[in-house]
């Protein structure tokens, strides 16, 4: 879950760029059996901020609607996380992502976003990964 903040600046002919700042959640949870251990349930519960800058063109559907194409690079950083006591492993606290996003706009106004993260940034040191992300936005541009 993301609390998302950001800009959009039109450039020339529908290309514009959005710059986004976020403050998220994450929750991780998987079930494994350490080396010689039974089955158990590992969480990692994260807090942390991430910013994109997105380079996108509107392709105008309508006079009041419009289909918007975007594609930049994601950053984050987690400063709090929570880990249960059958965690075990080391983990990143920074990624980078690549974001591409597809998204409508209606009266320059009301917009829905849909966003694929692809990274090859490892979970834990066991290969665990969290990239390839999707993430859903809805939002009001004042």
């Amino acid at each position: 879950m993301a609390l998302s903040g950001g800009y959009r600046k039109f450039l020339y002919s529908g290309l514009f760029v959005m710059p986004e700042v976020s403050l998220y959640w994450q929750e991780y949870e998987y079930e494994d059996a350490p080396p010689g251990g039974s089955l158990a349930t590992h969480s990692l519960n994260r807090f942390g901020i991430g910013a994109d800058a997105l380079l996108g063109v509107r392709i105008a559907v309508s006079g009041k609607v419009g289909i918007d194409l975007m594609v930049g690079p994601y950053i984050g950083w987690s400063f709090a996380n929570n880990r249960s006591d059958y965690f075990y492993g080391d983990y990143d606290n920074f990624e980078v992502r690549g974001r591409f996003g597809i998204g409508m706009t209606v009266l320059n106004k009301i917009y829905v976003n849909v966003f694929y993260d692809a990274a090859k940034t490892k979970f834990t040191d066991n290969g665990r990964n969290r990239g390839n992300i999707m993430s859903v936005g809805i939002g009001y541009s004042f």
